[in-house]
Parts: structure tokens; C-alpha cells; sequence
């Protein structure tokens, strides 16, 4: 009976995503102090990747399993250790915005590929044409997110990008 339900459901969706939690950062991720060659004072390094599998496909179109996903490497990352020891909490912050950003993406995308239908014939070009259009938004964003809020310097920009990503991370949830 379990088996015929989850049939049917998979019939009438196109496509099946998923993305993770939000994450959060805190001083135990940046495991590395500033380079030398290091442009910032702390530096978050992102990803927003996805995969795909066939779940099921009619003549032409094709019900495809997403997985979403958005993470913060803490290989790549780093923070200065003068900044970490006066516990600079705003540049903290600001490098969580970085996060967050590829977060809402990672969210963006997954919405995206659950509203799209896919066909046979170009379902692969569309998957990569669609990922290169979110992924060319948040890379402005990011470096948007930079120029306004002068990488935390100007606090009054980085508060409303600072509400900005709450309200619109409560949105989501709100809208699970």
C-alpha cells in the first residue's frame, strides 16, 4: 500500500528537491588565520552545488531527484587571529552574510528546479542553464553584499543586510 502511495505521489511531481539547514558560523570554523596573501580580514569560502537522478519519466517529460546543497568550507576560510581575539563579533557576522547568501541560493535553486518541468529531449541543458543563471545572481550579490557593506566597516548597510537575511530565511520557512 506504502509503495502505491509514494507511486502516485512521484507521478504527479515533475521533480523532488532537497537543500539542508542553514549554517551557522562560529569562531570553532575558522580553523585558519589570515594568510599573507590574504586580501580580507576573514574570507568564508562557499559552495552551492546540486545532483540529479531519474526518478521516474512518461514519453518526454522526467521526474528528476535534486539535491541541493549549500556549505561554507572551513578548509578555505580564514579570520584573522588579531580580529578573533578582540572577538570583532560585526566581521563575524558579516562573514555569516556570506553563508547566507548561499544559503537563500541554494533555496532559490531548489524552488527553481521544483517548478520547471523537464523533457527529454534538453533536460540536461536546461539543469545547466538554470544553475548558471542562479549561480551568476549570487555571485553579484556577493560581491553587492561586499561593496555596501564595506565588508562590515559600514554598519548601518550591513544592519539591513543583516535583517534582510533573517526575514527572508523566516520567509522560507514560513513557506514550507
Amino acid at each position: 500500500m506504502r509503495r502505491l502511495i509514494l507511486t502516485l505521489l512521484l507521478g504527479f511531481v515533475s521533480c523532488f528537491s532537497i537543500a539542508q539547514e542553514r549554517p551557522i558560523l562560529d569562531w570553532k570554523f575558522f580553523k585558519n588565520d589570515r594568510p599573507a596573501e590574504g586580501k580580507y580580514q576573514a574570507f568564508t569560502w562557499t559552495i552551492l552545488s546540486y545532483k540529479y537522478n531519474f526518478i521516474k519519466s512518461n514519453q518526454e517529460q522526467m521526474n528528476i531527484r535534486f539535491v541541493v546543497t549549500s556549505k561554507a568550507d572551513t578548509a578555505q576560510s580564514y579570520f584573522e587571529s588579531a580580529r578573533r581575539l578582540k572577538n570583532d563579533t560585526l566581521l563575524l557576522k558579516h562573514e555569516q552574510g556570506h553563508a547566507d547568501i548561499v544559503y537563500i541560493y541554494a533555496i532559490k535553486l531548489k524552488q527553481i528546479f521544483e517548478q520547471t518541468p523537464f523533457y527529454k529531449s534538453n533536460y540536461k541543458t536546461e539543469i545547466d542553464g538554470i544553475f548558471k543563471v542562479v549561480f551568476a545572481k549570487m555571485r553579484a550579490e556577493q560581491a553587492r553584499y561586499d561593496l555596501e557593506t564595506d565588508h562590515s566597516k559600514n554598519r548601518s548597510e550591513q544592519k539591513k543586510w543583516n535583517d534582510y537575511f533573517e526575514e527572508t530565511i523566516k520567509g522560507f520557512a514560513v513557506a514550507k
